[in-house]
């Protein structure tokens, strides 16, 4: 198997991979290890424990879990948290224990810009690497999806010219100067 397929290949999916893919299905969230999906509870203590620091790294995010959102009790605070940053099944791992910081991943959860903790809990290394807003990134998802800077501001309710303003600066945050690059991005990102 190339590298190339091999990277295609979702992380704990073979039985040798000690790597762990989280995702979220019907509201729970599961882990590929090893050949096997196990629910987030079955998981070995060091990855649970790896998540369980990263919430604790993250004082913003608890502050609006449980001011934002209304969530009360460490489980489920917990549970929200990661769901957030690494729900979406994809082809990088969101355990690895050869690599020391595991990128957020950006993932359509269904409450894409409404969330009140988007941003806050919920930070994908696009908008951290990047310096992108959630305002930004909702602009990339019509720029990729082929819409004008017009039709963009009649669907998120701006000035033509805010709309503008947008583009521009996600182009010179991207480095990025064609709409087909940024959509590429996109694509590479789950952003549509």
């Amino acid at each position: 198997m190339t590298m190339t397929q091999q990277s295609r290949i979702p992380a704990g999916i073979n039985k040798t991979d000690n790597r762990c893919e989280i995702y979220a299905h019907n509201g729970k969230l599961y882990g590929t290890l090893k050949g096997k999906s196990l629910t987030f509870e079955e998981l070995p203590a060091h990855i649970k424990d790896y998540y369980t620091q990263e919430y604790f790294d993250d004082v913003d995010a608890q502050i609006s879990i449980k001011e934002d959102m209304g969530i009360i009790g460490f489980q489920r605070a917990l549970y929200t948290y990661i769901l957030c940053n690494h729900g979406g099944f994809d082809f990088e791992p969101d355990y690895d224990p050869a690599i020391a910081e595991i990128k957020k991943e950006y993932w359509q959860c269904g409450k894409r810009f409404q969330c009140a903790s988007e941003g806050k809990v919920c930070k994908p290394w696009i908008m951290t690497n990047y310096n992108l807003s959630i305002r930004e990134i909702e602009v990339i998802k019509y720029m990729a999806k082929g819409l004008t800077d017009a039709e963009i501001s009649a669907k998120m309710n701006l000035a033509t010219t805010t709309a503008q303003t947008h583009s521009r600066n996600i182009k010179t945050k991207l480095g990025m100067h064609s709409r087909s690059a940024i959509t590429s991005f996109a694509k590479e990102n789950n952003i549509v």
